[in-house]
């Protein structure tokens, strides 16, 4: 009986190998993309999972999610439930981690996300350390911390917290005739555990002067960590889907996407997804002073100035009011913006570089400047 079922697993597994060998032997794609899930759940990795998602199939690029706790794909209509190490090691395959708390899991080209500030990656030093290689996020601090404890020729191009072309809405002759501000967040400033990690100490009278004044739409979980993170907001509301795209029609509605960096974002001279969410959305974007926004988009932002919460809003609501005083100026400004997204940030542009770079030639030569969510 053992020996019947000994057997009957080996038939399996030779199966199993045919049916893999079939698949990459037969496949189209350009490129094999393998996402790291590391936590399973609605986070930012998720989402940006999801625009990944999005851009591999404007591209005829092979999308897989491997599961961090059992090495396995998922949601792949062919090699759903194969283990990683079942998956062939060809130059055609990439492994992507879009955070430090994943390693090294197979013998494929493993490439880590470099888009978290130094202080956050300390303690994931022995992780960051197996990697084959690493996407940089347009930080000097990061690249030069990075540099300093592993081989500086391991970066393989630029990747940010981005999305894809085809996740971006057209771009209106005119302002919407009602503005509100876009914030998304778990509101973990509440907690007054992390006061040291905001722009400044008083993001969370910040935005609860601007609840108070109407001048918000609040957006995240009812609940996070048995709290209710926005009870008592007059605008929270509710939550947005992680698919990829949902937030960024929810922007476009309020008309105005608020973008704050937490202090170690601004040291480190990187940025959250907000930025470029908002720019996808088309709209001005009211943000703090995080040498990653002046360097790369200048004055086509409006930056928070103040030294107390009082002085913050009162910037806040003279940005407003020169964006409606002067709307013809703030749609120039969206347009450049836009641009420069195009030209350097958008998941067409990047991706195109790290697959060509990765296969040592021109596997991608034309990029689909696409303007209107499918």
């Amino acid at each position: 009986m053992q020996l019947f079922f000994n057997q009957r697993i080996e038939k399996q597994k030779e199966n199993e190998k045919e049916k893999i060998k079939q698949y990459f032997e037969e496949t189209t794609c350009i490129h094999h993309l393998i996402v790291i899930d590391t936590f399973q759940i609605n986070n930012a990795e998720h989402e940006l999972t999801k625009r990944i998602g999005h851009y591999c199939k404007d591209y005829n690029v092979d999308f897989m999610i491997l599961n961090y706790s059992n090495k396995k794909i998922s949601f792949h209509p062919v090699l759903n439930g194969l283990h990683i190490d079942s998956i062939p090691v060809l130059d055609t395959i990439t492994v992507l981690s879009l955070h430090h708390y994943s390693m090294k899991i197979s013998n494929h080209k493993t490439l880590l996300c470099m888009w978290n500030p130094v202080p956050f990656i300390l303690k994931s030093i022995n992780n960051i350390l197996s990697y084959d290689g690493f996407l940089s996020a347009h930080s000097p601090i990061i690249d030069g911390f990075l540099q300093s404890i592993t081989d500086c020729d391991k970066q393989y191009g630029y990747l940010c917290t981005s999305l894809p072309n085809s996740l971006l809405l057209p771009l209106d002759d005119q302002l919407p005739s009602q503005l509100s501000i876009f914030y998304i967040g778990t509101n973990w400033e509440d907690s007054g555990k992390r006061k040291d990690t905001v722009i400044r100490k008083d993001v969370k009278l910040l935005l609860k002067l601007l609840d108070q004044k109407q001048m918000t739409k609040i957006y995240g979980p009812k609940q996070y960590h048995n709290n209710e993170p926005w009870k008592g907001y007059k605008t929270y509301q509710g939550p947005i889907a992680f698919d990829g795209k949902s937030v960024i029609a929810k922007i476009k509605e309020s008309g105005i996407c608020l973008v704050l960096s937490t202090a170690h974002h601004i040291r480190s001279e990187v940025c959250s997804m907000r930025i470029f969410e908002g720019i996808a959305a088309g709209v001005p974007i009211i943000c703090d002073m995080n040498p990653f926004f002046q360097k790369w988009f200048g004055d086509n932002l409006w930056y928070i100035e103040g030294e107390t919460v009082d002085d913050q809003l009162q910037c806040i609501d003279s940005h407003i009011q020169s964006i409606k005083a002067h709307p013809e100026d703030a749609l120039d400004k969206v347009k450049k913006c836009r641009s420069i997204f195009t030209t350097y940030f958008s998941f067409d542009v990047q991706f195109q570089k790290i697959i060509n770079t990765i296969q040592n030639k021109e596997v991608i030569a034309d990029l689909k400047l696409l303007t209107v969510v499918k």
